[in-house]
């Protein structure tokens, strides 16, 4: 893990556009990374693991094509748009 960057729940809600809550529920779900912990009341998540959740969610276009995870799309739409 060495030279990685250690992001708080704020800047983890900013990123992927969920709440606090919505992220502490899916990383209980087992549908979000874990985070680490640095004392009773600092959590950190893995900025790399963040990111690496973000280009595994599967990309929309209507198409049969939408059902290609970010993975195997070309770089160009890999990261996904997301709405606040």
């Amino acid at each position: 893990m060495s030279g990685q960057t250690l992001i708080s729940i704020a800047e983890v809600s900013r990123r992927v556009g969920l709440s606090s809550r919505e992220v502490y529920r899916r990383m209980r779900d087992g549908e979000f990374p874990q985070a680490r912990n640095l004392g009773p009341r600092c959590t950190r998540w893995v900025s790399a693991e963040i990111d690496a959740w973000i280009e595994a969610l599967p990309l929309i276009s209507g198409g049969p094509e939408a059902e290609t995870t970010a993975a195997e799309a070309p770089p160009s739409e890999r990261r996904p748009t997301l709405v606040r």
